[in-house]
């Protein structure tokens, strides 16, 4: 039987009839905790983040740059002529990465921070990493102590991050 819209609380007390003051009541309230516990799961799972602690400690950067020459050893001074433009660089080494000995022609360089040695001979072709500058004034004030205190050592300056 169709009920009209002013015939709204005759259909609301059909409905009791129908299906019970008891299981709407407990339908509704079902329905009510589920919801509530639904909500407050879902406002006490919050995702812990934890937050990284920065390195304290670096323990090496390199230049990463390429330099294939010659080694060759000009007024006292040890240096690379570069294969690819024919520049002459001098090597630079920073402190505390490298210890270098030269005996003769041979050429010893203790990596400290990786561990290994290497040995070269003048005339050698060599592979190096690192970074080159023109002239002092373009080298970190870090590294202008490093430079071999002889004039006749002029630049360009490679700094050596690696030896190969």
């Amino acid at each position: 039987m169709p009920f009209s819209a002013h015939n709204c609380p005759a259909a609301m007390q059909v409905l009791f009839r129908r299906l019970g003051v008891r299981q709407i009541t407990r339908s509704t309230v079902i329905w009510t905790v589920l919801i509530t516990m639904s909500f407050a799961m879902t406002a006490c799972n919050t995702a812990s983040m934890t937050t990284p602690s920065p390195t304290k400690d670096i323990v090496t950067m390199r230049m990463t740059a390429l330099l294939v020459g010659e080694l060759v050893m000009t007024d006292g001074c040890l240096r690379v002529n570069d294969v690819n433009s024919g520049t002459s660089f001098l090597l630079v080494w920073p402190h505390g990465q490298h210890t270098v000995s030269v005996e003769e022609d041979t050429v010893r360089i203790v990596d400290r921070v990786e561990g290994k040695t290497v040995v070269w001979h003048i005339g050698e072709i060599v592979c190096l990493g690192g970074g080159g500058g023109k002239s002092i004034e373009h080298l970190d004030e870090r590294l202008r102590p490093e430079l071999p205190l002889s004039a006749n050592c002029p630049g360009p300056y490679w700094i050596v991050g690696d030896v190969y």
